[in-house]
């Protein structure tokens, strides 16, 4: 399945969308679920506990939009690639914020 899709989606979008990649893909999703992706920073960072009126982007549209995509994922794919092989959630987490905060290359996120 995961063969016919990978290349159902590379004919419709090109590159990035090989048997691996699906596989990352969906263990990104497991490790970043939908509640956890908020519309905006503001949102997660005020604090508040969710509800329906923060929306996430997920629910909000079944294709959101690059910009608004790249502001919940500021990291490099590659980036989170690595981090899913960190099993503790706390310390995945710890890690991001480090990589995000110390400009951190994948490389040096890799060697920590």
């Amino acid at each position: 399945m995961l063969k016919r899709l990978s290349a159902d989606l590379g004919r419709r979008f090109q590159s990035g969308f090989g048997v691996d990649n699906l596989h990352r893909f969906g263990s990104f999703y497991l490790t970043h679920p939908p509640q956890q992706i908020y519309a905006t920073v503001s949102r997660k960072s005020s604090g508040e506990k969710p509800t329906k009126k923060y929306a996430t982007l997920l629910r909000k549209s079944l294709v959101p939009s690059l910009p608004a995509m790249a502001a919940c994922f500021p990291l490099p794919w590659l980036a989170y690639v690595r981090l899913l092989s960190v099993k503790n959630e706390h310390t995945r987490k710890f890690y991001e914020e480090k990589a995000l905060r110390g400009g951190w290359s994948v490389r040096q996120l890799a060697n920590r």
